[in-house]
C-alpha cells in the first residue's frame, strides 16, 4: 500500500470533492506539491457502501481497458486488488450479449478486458491508496463556504463552512453537479465561464440482484437496445463483486421503467431480446430499485 512519490514543489493544493475526479486529481498533484488536502462535505465509509455525495454510485460502472491503465499507473497494485475484492474481468466481445439494431452482435475473442465492480467498490479502495501518501490528507463532512484570493487577481485558498481557512497555490473543484465554484468565481470578480445546456431527456433505473446468469455461462455483460426512431427503451446487465448484478433499464424522451419489481419486470419482458428479463427471474433482488 505504501507509495512513493517523487520530490514535491513548495506550496499547498487543495481539492475539493472525494469522489473518482478528486481522487485522481489529488494523486496527480501529490507528485507536484508539498501537501495536497482533500476535502467533503460527505461522509466517506470505510466500506464499499453508496453515499448520498454519488448519487450515481448506484447504478452501474465499469472501467474500460485504458482508464484502468492510468489508474494502474497512479495507484500500483490497485487491479489486483479489485479482483481480489470480487470485480469481475469480461471479454467486451467474447463475454457480451447485446442485441442491437434487430439482431445480435457476433461474439468472438477480442483480447480487449474490462473491468467490473461496484462504483462504491472502486471508489473505497483508491481512497484508501490515496489516503496512505504521506502529504495527502483526505477530510470527510468539511463543507467548503468559498474561495479567498485577491478580487479579480488570484485564488489563493478556500474558505470553510465552519470560517477555517486553507492557504493554496492550486484550487480544483472536482465537486461534481453541486459545484458553486462559478458563484465563488463571481464573487471575487472574475468573470463566470461560458456555459452549454444539452437536453437529453434519457432516464434509468437501476436494480441490484445476486445470481448467474445461466445463457453466458459466467461473468459478461447483457445489453438490449431497441431501433430508433420509434422505440426509445432499453437495457444492460452487468456483473459485479459478491456474485451481483446491476441491471438497469431506461428509455429516451420520457420513457422510463418503474422502480417496483413488478413493474421493472415488465419493462424488462418488454424489451426485443429476453436475456434480461431471463436474468431477473433467476436473481433475487437485493434492496430496491433506484431512479
Amino acid at each position: 500500500m505504501q507509495q512513493q512519490t517523487p520530490a514535491a514543489t513548495a506550496g499547498d493544493a487543495v481539492v475539493i470533492g472525494a469522489g473518482m475526479a478528486g481522487l485522481a486529481a489529488a494523486r496527480v498533484l501529490a507528485d507536484r506539491f508539498a501537501r495536497v488536502t482533500v476535502l467533503d462535505r460527505d461522509s466517506l465509509p470505510a466500506t464499499p457502501d453508496s453515499r448520498r455525495g454519488v448519487p450515481q454510485g448506484a447504478h452501474p460502472h465499469v472501467l474500460l481497458a485504458v482508464g484502468r491503465e492510468v489508474l494502474e499507473r497512479l495507484f500500483p497494485g490497485l487491479t489486483a486488488e479489485l479482483v481480489e475484492a470480487g470485480a469481475r474481468w469480461i471479454d467486451v466481445v467474447r463475454d457480451a450479449i447485446v442485441w442491437q439494431l434487430g439482431g445480435h452482435r457476433a461474439r468472438a475473442e477480442s483480447g480487449i478486458e474490462m473491468l467490473c465492480m461496484s462504483r462504491p467498490l472502486l471508489e473505497t479502495c483508491v481512497r484508501r491508496r490515496l489516503q496512505a501518501l504521506p502529504n495527502v490528507e483526505v477530510r470527510a463532512e468539511t463543507a467548503v463556504a468559498g474561495l479567498t484570493g485577491r478580487p479579480g487577481e488570484r485564488v489563493d485558498g478556500v474558505e470553510l463552512a465552519g470560517g477555517e481557512r486553507l492557504p493554496a497555490a492550486l484550487v480544483v473543484d472536482a465537486s461534481g453537479r453541486g459545484s458553486r465554484s462559478d458563484g465563488w468565481l463571481r464573487e471575487l470578480g472574475f468573470p463566470a465561464p461560458p456555459e452549454s445546456v444539452v437536453t437529453v431527456r434519457m432516464h434509468y433505473t437501476t436494480r441490484l440482484v445476486r445470481g448467474r446468469c445461466d445463457r453466458l455461462g459466467g461473468p459478461g455483460m447483457l445489453v438490449a437496445a431497441e431501433s430508433p426512431p420509434d422505440h426509445r427503451r432499453y437495457g444492460a446487465a452487468f456483473p459485479v463483486e459478491g456474485d451481483r448484478w446491476f441491471v438497469t433499464l431506461g428509455g429516451y424522451h420520457g420513457d422510463r421503467a418503474p422502480t417496483d419489481a413488478e413493474g421493472f419486470q415488465r419493462f424488462a419482458d418488454e424489451l426485443p431480446d429476453p436475456a434480461i428479463a431471463e436474468l431477473l427471474r433467476g436473481t433475487e433482488p437485493v434492496g430496491e430499485a433506484v431512479a
